[in-house]
């Protein structure tokens, strides 16, 4: 919403020209919610990806090479978020300050073919260290069992210490009472309608 909220002059997304203010409005709150919902579906796969990235420069140690790629595969998306503030890339690309004076260094047109030629190769990079990432994601299972044996042990006796407290005790005891003392009443309240009225006739 904060982003939908800022002004053209700051972030070019194109959206403000047309439409009336009330379908504008409606359009932006729909947009919030889709955005929303990407941002959550995202959310898990961006930890997994700082993961895989961390794993993938551990196992690439020794080749400069590849943990470049890495790098700037993983910052990418940053290129791309700057790509469209307006004052930090167009504005400087169209008007950049030479002294007292300001050049264009490419034309409206071609800054916006720049654009999408940066979002084709940033997709091209981001294949090329694929296979790096897939492999740092399959070293993942071996590093959780590993985990998983080292703290087996540590987690029948610590969490099992944590949960038996005197106060769970109290809580079960109160609880089991309670129960016993209502199988009491309903049981011994059915026995007497059973003996009055359904074992005489």
């Amino acid at each position: 919403m904060v982003a939908l909220i800022i002004r053209e002059d700051y972030l070019e997304f194109g959206l403000e020209p047309g439409g009336l203010p009330l379908a504008k409005l409606a359009f932006k709150l729909g947009l919030v919610a889709l955005c929303s919902f990407l941002g959550a579906c995202l959310t898990f796969p961006g930890l997994r990806l700082a993961q895989t990235h961390l794993d993938a420069l551990r196992m690439a140690a020794n080749k400069p090479l590849t943990q470049v790629l890495l790098h700037l595969s993983f910052l990418a998306p940053v290129l791309v978020v700057v790509m469209w503030i307006k004052p930090i890339s167009r504005d400087f690309l169209l008007h950049a300050p030479m002294g007292k004076q300001t050049v264009q260094i490419m034309s409206d047109s071609a800054y916006n073919t720049a654009r999408l030629w940066t979002i084709v190769g940033l997709c091209l990079l981001r294949l090329a260290v694929t296979r790096h990432h897939l492999q740092a994601y399959l070293g993942l299972a071996e590093r959780w069992v590993e985990q998983m044996r080292k703290e087996a042990g540590r987690i029948i006796t610590g969490v099992l210490g944590g949960i038996f407290t005197p106060l769970f005790f109290r809580g079960l005891f109160a609880f089991l009472t309670w129960w016993v003392a209502a199988c009491q009443v309903v049981t011994s309240l059915f026995g007497l309608y059973f003996h009055q009225y359904l074992a005489a006739s």
